[in-house]
C-alpha cells in the first residue's frame, strides 16, 4: 500500500459528486434513507475511471494490478451500510479490488475514538432544513470549505482502525518479509510497537494483506528486484549498471506493482541510492 492523491479538478470528477450536482445527489439519498431504501447501487460507478487513474489500475489496498487479480470495485472507505450518508461521498470512494473489497473489508470498519454521529434526519423536517442537509450532508470535493475541514477532523476524531491511502501514508507503518524457502514475501509491522502492529494486525484481517496468493504474487516482483540488486554488486560495465538502476527506478514508481514493498527493500533493507523514475520512464 502506498500514498495516494486525490486529483480534484472538475474536469475528472462527474458532476453528480460536485458543487450543485452533489447537494441534489445528496437530496436524493435523503429521500430514499426517509423512505426506508437502499442507496441506488451504481450511483458510484461513474467514479470508478478516475480512481483507477489515480491508483494506476491497481487495487488501493493490496496494490496488485486488478487486471492480475481480480476485477476492480469502487470500494466505500466507510461502508455505506453503516454510513448511509456518505454513500454518495466522493472523498468516501477509492478503487480496490474485489477480493479486497468483497471477501475481506465487506462492511467491516473498527474505530478507536469518537463515533460518527448520524445526521438526524427525520420525515417531520421543513423543506429549508432538508435543502440544508443536503448541502451539508457531504463536502464538495472541489472546496477546501468549512464543509471538507468538518470532514477531515472528524475523520481524524473517529480514530479508524484501517489505513486509508489517500488519508494516511502506510509505508512508514509497513514492512516486509521474503521468505525465499517459501518464494513468499509477507506483510509485517515496520516497528515492533502497539501501532504499528494494530496497523499490520487490521490490514491482515480486513484488507487480506497476507493472503496466500498475494504472498507468493508478491515473491515474483522481489525476486527480480534481488536479481537487479545482485547485478547492481557486481563489476559490470557502467553503461549496463544504468540501465538496470533504471529498471529498479520504474519499480519504485507509484505506478509499479507492489511499489511500497520494493522501497521498502531498495531504500530501507539494501540502502541503494535509486530515485523512484519519473513518469515518463515508467509502463
Amino acid at each position: 500500500m502506498i500514498r495516494l492523491y486525490r486529483d480534484r479538478r472538475s474536469d475528472v470528477i462527474p458532476g453528480k459528486y460536485h458543487s450543485d450536482g452533489r447537494t441534489k445527489s445528496n437530496a436524493k439519498l435523503i429521500d430514499l434513507k426517509l423512505r426506508r431504501e437502499k442507496p441506488r447501487e451504481g450511483f458510484w460507478k461513474d467514479s470508478k475511471p478516475q480512481l483507477k487513474v489515480e491508483s494506476y489500475g491497481k487495487c488501493a489496498y493490496c496494490e496488485a494490478y486488478t487486471a492480475s487479480v481480480v476485477y476492480g470495485d469502487v470500494e466505500h472507505y466507510r461502508p455505506k451500510s453503516i454510513y448511509w450518508w456518505l454513500a454518495y461521498c466522493y472523498d468516501n470512494y477509492l478503487f480496490a479490488c474485489a477480493i479486497c473489497n468483497q471477501q475481506y473489508k465487506r462492511a467491516h470498519f473498527p474505530v478507536f475514538g469518537e463515533n460518527w454521529s448520524m445526521p438526524k434526519i427525520h420525515s417531520d423536517l421543513g423543506e429549508d432544513e432538508l435543502a440544508d442537509w443536503a448541502h451539508s450532508l457531504t463536502p464538495d470535493p472541489l472546496c477546501e470549505d468549512a464543509l471538507m475541514q468538518t470532514f477531515v477532523r472528524t475523520s481524524q476524531s473517529e480514530g479508524a482502525g484501517l489505513i486509508n491511502p489517500y488519508e494516511v501514508d502506510p509505508e512508514p507503518y509497513f514492512a516486509w518479509q521474503a521468505e525465499p524457502t517459501l518464494k513468499e514475501v509477507s506483510l509485517v509491522p515496520r516497528l515492533d510497537d502497539e501501532r504499528h502492529r494494530n496497523a499490520v494486525a487490521s490490514a491482515e484481517k480486513y484488507y487480506g494483506l497476507n493472503r496466500e496468493e498475494l504472498r507468493r504474487l508478491r515473491w515474483k516482483t522481489y525476486e527480480q528486484l534481488d536479481t537487479f540488486r545482485q547485478v547492481l554488486e557486481a563489476p559490470l560495465p557502467e553503461a549496463l549498471l544504468t540501465q538496470v538502476k533504471s529498471q529498479v527506478g520504474k519499480m519504485l514508481h507509484a505506478s509499479a506493482q507492489f511499489a511500497g514493498m520494493s522501497r521498502y527493500f531498495v531504500r530501507d533493507i539494501w540502502a541503494l541510492d535509486i530515485p523512484a523514475a519519473d513518469a515518463e520512464g515508467c509502463p
